[in-house]
């Protein structure tokens, strides 16, 4: 924590009359702060452990999915693919897993929280501001959805005029 947030708490009870308020409001300033600090580790422990159980889950069940429908190809397969090729891949495809999925499961819950504490402290500090955020929201998802289908349909005609150009050779 910052050394200046301290100085601030001190000040804001030094001009107390009485030295005992003083110490107890000091103390119960860091009271608050310990607390604050053991939830913010045990949410992160928690998170932590949730993310590597549920990657570790996803690898063991793409590999028994993959195991499961490599166990019941024809024998064709195994004749023209090589047993290493195929143990890499499974190892590719399980590591990209382990790598991949906790990072970006992470990254996505970081990043929803961010955005839903936003919306708690602004709708707690000025209720008001929650109103005026409602039509930006709107006006955001209508310009979205514009410029979604702005770009589909010049792929479209482009694709249509491709096939009608192969249609003339």
């Amino acid at each position: 924590m910052n050394p200046f947030c301290f100085c601030f708490i001190y000040s804001c009870f030094e001009h107390s009359s009485e030295r005992k308020f003083r110490i107890y409001a000091i103390a119960m300033v860091f009271v608050v702060l310990l607390h604050v600090f053991l939830v913010q580790v045990t949410v992160t422990l928690a998170n932590s452990y949730w993310l590597i159980s549920s990657s570790l889950h996803a690898s063991k069940r793409l590999h028994d999915a993959m195991l499961d429908s490599i166990l019941r190809t024809p024998m064709l397969f195994f004749h023209t693919n090589p047993t290493g090729r195929i143990i890499n891949r499974f190892a590719k495809d399980v590591g990209e897993i382990d790598r991949n999925v906790a990072n970006s499961a992470n990254n996505f819950l970081n990043l929803a929280w961010q955005l839903l504490s936003t919306f708690v402290l602004i709708g707690t500090v000025s209720t008001i501001s929650l109103w005026a955020i409602m039509p930006l929201l709107i006006l955001f998802y209508s310009a979205y959805l514009y410029y979604q289908v702005c770009w589909e349909i010049p792929s479209y005609f482009v694709f249509w005029k491709l096939l009608w150009v192969l249609q003339r050779m």
